[in-house]
């Protein structure tokens, strides 16, 4: 009863989705030193691009060397947020990068909301490169990958 008494007094200071989270699952530890934490939030810390890990020293929307979309609250934008949106959805069509199982029906939400009368092109180049991610790999490859 104790306990139903705590997330009903949270629900007056804490807003309902940080309420039913708290009561749903306790965060794991940072796998990182407290050190570095307090480094990254440094006011002087330098961004980097997520995409090439160069320093992001100019106050733009794009990484100068590899043309990703960085920058504080670029995926806030409407504007920046496409090239965002689209960075994610192309990896998916991508032959390099390497999924779990699971993302794939992510990806194909994703791409419904995100397409709509395009996704079945979408998914096509979705599956079609999921098929021959897996015709490449070898089972050694196949069964790390899962």
């Amino acid at each position: 009863m104790s306990r139903f008494l705590q997330i009903f007094k949270a629900w007056s200071c804490k807003p309902p989705g940080a309420v039913i989270r708290d009561w749903w699952c306790t965060l794991p530890p940072k796998p990182w030193p407290e050190e570095d934490q307090e480094a990254v939030n440094r006011n002087d810390a330098i961004c980097i691009c997520h995409h090439c890990l160069t320093p992001q020293d100019h106050l733009g929307w794009f990484c100068p060397e590899c043309g990703a979309a960085t920058g504080p609250y670029n995926n806030y934008m409407p504007f920046v947020n496409v090239f965002s949106t689209g960075e994610v959805l192309r990896a998916g069509i991508d032959s390099k990068t390497r999924f779990a199982r699971w993302v794939y029906p992510v990806y194909f939400v994703v791409g419904l909301f995100e397409y709509f009368v395009f996704a079945p092109v979408y998914w096509f180049r979705l599956f079609r490169t999921r098929k021959l991610k897996t015709a490449t790999y070898s089972p050694v490859d196949h069964e790390n990958k899962l």
